[in-house]
């Protein structure tokens, strides 16, 4: 049998490409934002301690203005889509964060519209282009069993590091400051520490995905030629195929004691065939209502579940408790059904179908038919409204 050689292997097709966090510098003349109303508002939550937030209106979008800013910025607003930084009397005025949910659902083009809709609707004008300051491109491969370790990475940054769960890889990191690459397990990170539920809707899968990433910053990339949006998008893909070979690479080990000549693995192939797609705009519209929120759902209700058996316990053992007490202070049935009257008692593993029935557990029908009486003391139709409500304005806000 012929054997084939490693050098061979075909790229491996991510399930998903694209740019997961984008950050900007822009100069704006400022003149359409007022000022005076975002002092007021944040003197408002200087004045309201039990506060964190305050709804406003800022550019045609709804934010969450918060007590603090981040120097030199004064003012720091966030909603699912941006985090964004303001300054009234420093250039750039604001600095961008755009979040990755609305970069994965509109793509890069999409965006960047609705980013240039927040200062058309306010009337401010840019005085000079978006200044890039950091960039990550991602790339999620189906790895049901990971076959890499990190022996098989070749990089040459200074730094790394290997997060574990259970004696296994979880997380790599190769570098610091200005170029980053990690490699790691994204469905752990989803359950784990994130709200990206959504993902799973992009993937068309819940688990064995692990996401290649490679964090840029403003530096290296003004290095590749990158400061402004048209530069991103021209060069981007040239400058992620560029570190996948020299930055940081994973090979196949073979019996060649000179690591740099291991063949590439066939995910970091897959990075480089697909890295145009980085910037490429999307080739359809994502489905509506694209959220992950069967999987929220899921995890909403197994929590639920969870409680409900913790309760369904508690009320078996008041029941137990209950029943036996009775039993053992009815005179009339000569006491306790499970002792003899006058001589010593009958051993308690055998108790009569009674006592039996007292330690049956709650079943779940019957504990949600007594959830209305158990929630009454509690439950305030108005109260309830107004919190579920306010649930769901912070979701929108990204808070």
């Amino acid at each position: 049998m012929r054997r084939v050689s490693r050098n061979s292997e075909e790229a491996l097709e991510p399930v998903a490409v694209g740019i997961d966090s984008l950050y900007l510098s822009s100069f704006i003349d400022g003149l359409g934002i007022d000022w005076e109303a975002l002092r007021f508002e944040k003197e408002k939550l200087r004045l309201s301690p039990g506060r964190d937030h305050s709804e406003i209106e800022f550019g045609g979008e709804q934010f969450a203005l918060h007590r603090g800013g981040c120097r030199p910025y004064s003012f720091l607003l966030s909603n699912r889509a941006f985090q964004l930084q303001l300054g009234e009397n420093i250039q750039p005025r604001c600095h961008a964060q755009f979040r990755s949910q609305l970069l994965w659902l509109s793509g890069l083009e999409g965006a960047l519209d609705r980013y240039e809709a927040i200062w058309r609707n306010l009337g401010c004008t840019l005085t000079r282009p978006h200044v890039v300051s950091r960039v990550d491109a991602a790339f999620d491969f189906h790895v049901p069993s990971p076959d890499f370790r990190t022996e098989h990475f070749l990089s040459q940054a200074g730094k790394d590091a290997t997060w574990r769960e259970n004696t296994k890889a979880q997380s790599l990191q190769f570098g610091k400051d200005q170029i980053v690459c990690r490699v790691y397990d994204k469905v752990a990170e989803i359950e784990q520490q994130s709200e990206k539920d959504w993902l799973f809707d992009i993937w068309g899968r819940r688990e064995g995905v692990w996401r290649c990433e490679f964090q840029i910053r403003g530096e290296r990339l003004k290095e590749a030629g990158i400061a402004h949006l048209n530069q991103l998008k021209a060069y981007l893909p040239l400058l992620v195929k560029h570190l996948a070979r020299s930055h940081t690479s994973l090979r196949r080990p073979t019996q060649d004691s000179n690591r740099s000549r291991w063949p590439l693995h066939p995910m970091w192939k897959g990075i480089i065939a697909s890295a145009d797609r980085l910037t490429n705009p999307l080739e359809e519209a994502p489905p509506p209502l694209l959220r992950g929120g069967s999987y929220s759902l899921y995890k909403q209700v197994q929590s639920v579940l969870g409680s409900l058996k913790g309760l369904a316990a508690t009320l078996s053992e008041q029941n137990a408790v209950t029943l036996v007490a009775l039993y053992e202070a009815s005179e009339g049935l000569g006491g306790p059904p499970y002792r003899n009257k006058g001589g010593p008692p009958q051993p308690l593993e055998d108790p009569p179908a009674e006592a039996r029935q007292a330690l049956t557990p709650v079943s779940l029908e019957t504990l949600l038919q007594r959830l209305p009486h158990l929630f009454a003391p509690y439950h305030s139709p108005e109260l309830w409204e107004r919190e579920v409500r306010e649930k769901m304005r912070r979701r929108e806000l990204g808070l």
